[in-house]
């Protein structure tokens, strides 16, 4: 985990997630120019909204992390892999990644992709 976040990369994490703390709270989310002073104002003022910030400051720093070892595992991952899914569709999902890890695992036991992988013919578990 990434010990430290800009609040600027973190609010562009968190917002429109599950875990914005405007949306927890039953809040209307700000526009874009407004978010960081209404964050800065609600962070202030309400214990409420600074605890459900601070988690979402967890989860940001979390999911940052990822993304960041992510990006190291694409851009070293076999080139056949990496058609199938497109790098920024693929980063910001966590469901995407974890199908592009099991593709690279499954490239590397056959040496090769099985018909039909990624194309949504063959589920595989982990």
């Amino acid at each position: 985990m990434i010990k430290f976040i800009s609040t600027r990369r973190a609010v562009s994490l968190v917002k429109g997630t599950k875990h914005c703390p405007f949306k927890r709270l039953g809040l209307t989310v700000p526009n874009q120019n407004d978010y960081l002073a209404e964050l800065n104002n609600y962070r202030l003022y309400n214990p409420a909204f600074k605890r459900l910030w601070n988690q979402a400051l967890n989860w940001a720093k979390k999911e940052a992390g990822e993304r960041d070892t992510f990006a190291v595992f694409y851009k070293s991952s076999p080139k056949s892999v990496q058609d199938l899914y497109p790098f920024t569709a693929t980063i910001k999902d966590a469901e995407q990644r974890r199908k592009f890890y099991v593709a690279v695992r499954e490239y590397h036991a056959y040496g090769r992709l099985p018909f039909g992988f990624g194309k949504g013919n063959i589920e595989i578990s982990l």
